[in-house]
């Protein structure tokens, strides 16, 4: 685990503490492998006590490792800091890889509604086209009826007028 110096020392005292690093065995200031715990995280506040190695406040962990499992540990916070940004940086690798994949999937769907639209657009002008033709066609008929039953009712008003006479005929008698 880290040691770090009772007091604050000038950066004269610097030489002192690397000296008796490179002396020290490297087990001791290495942070064990810790766990995340609301009640116990964070940088210490309470004290000006730094990380001999690197210069900068301890942080609070949980100890998740062999024995010290469980046990709260006063750390060096630069591994820790370390941790967390290649988490981030892989965090934002695999959203941009994410959001690079549904881009893809929205203009895949954009592509489709518009060739649905397209199809939509050209199956109701052929539809438009159809009709047009069907129209033409009863227009035709109609006329070609018209002139039929213009004819039957030129044909009906002789037979009526016929008619006529031989009823006056009849009555005349």
């Amino acid at each position: 685990m880290p040691s770090w110096p009772n007091s604050n020392e000038t950066s004269d005292d610097d030489d002192e503490y690397m000296s008796e690093f490179s002396s020290m065995q490297m087990e001791y200031f290495l942070t064990p492998d810790t766990v995340i715990d609301p009640s116990f995280c964070g940088l210490v506040t309470e004290s000006d006590r730094r990380c001999i190695l690197h210069r900068q406040r301890p942080g609070k962990f949980v100890a998740f490792e062999g024995t010290d499992t469980g046990r709260r540990v006063i750390g060096c916070s630069t591994k820790a800091m370390n941790e967390l940004k290649e988490k981030k940086k892989q965090v934002e690798e695999q959203a941009k890889i994410e959001l690079q994949m549904e881009k893809l999937k929205l203009k895949k769907e954009y592509r489709c509604i518009l060739q649905s639209q397209a199809d939509i657009i050209q199956n109701t002008r052929k539809a438009m086209k159809e009709i047009e033709v069907d129209r033409d066609l009863l227009k035709e008929e109609k006329k070609k009826l018209e002139k039929v039953i213009a004819e039957l009712l030129k044909v009906g008003h002789g037979c009526k007028e016929k008619l006529d006479k031989i009823k006056e005929a009849v009555m005349e008698e």
